[in-house]
């Protein structure tokens, strides 16, 4: 396995290396580029990820805080897409300002949060919502949906000793559609 960071400002890079034992080896590389040019990059030369993390938020405070908006269009998301394998899955820090429960009581900042997964469900075959810890939102996608899904989540959940249904919101796909 090799876990590919990628970064756009320099000084972070340096404080992960100092500070959070952040390492360069044949299994860990940390480049320094702006992560749409970096995808649409990687996307022209048909490479391919397991996995890819998203967890980029603007350094202005809004309500919904992640992704960024460049991550919430519909080309750079089918880039996104076109970088997975077949079995890929993305994952998206969908982080919001507030708790879950209040977004959904802000009928403006709902209306922009499913436009953002609407576009996501529309390019993915599979997408899933997890909210963690009341105001962190995670949202799964992948290019086909996962056989034994619900399986994996009850079995973490009695290792966790926690309900399947408390802190994990599933997403209904007529919701969104």
């Amino acid at each position: 396995m090799h876990l590919t960071s990628v970064e756009i400002d320099p000084i972070v890079v340096q404080l992960a290396k100092n500070y959070f034992g952040i390492v360069e080896s044949e299994r860990q590389s940390v480049i320094v580029e702006d992560a749409v040019k970096y995808i649409a990059h990687k996307a022209a030369e048909n490479e391919h990820f397991d996995a890819i993390f998203l967890d980029i938020c603007p350094m202005k405070r809004q309500i919904i805080r992640c992704p960024i908006e460049e991550f919430r269009t519909a080309e750079n998301i089918a880039l996104l897409r076109k970088l997975l394998g077949e079995n890929g899955t993305l994952t998206v820090n969908m982080a919001t300002s507030t708790t879950f429960s209040k977004l959904r009581r802000n009928p403006t900042e709902m209306k922009t949060f499913e436009k953002i997964i609407k576009i996501y469900y529309k390019v993915f075959e599979w997408c899933k919502i997890v909210v963690v810890e009341k105001a962190n939102i995670v949202l799964a996608c992948a290019a086909k949906e996962p056989k034994d899904y619900s399986m994996k989540l009850e079995d973490v959940s009695a290792k966790l000793g926690i309900p399947t249904s408390k802190g994990w919101v599933k997403a209904d796909e007529d919701y969104f559609s």
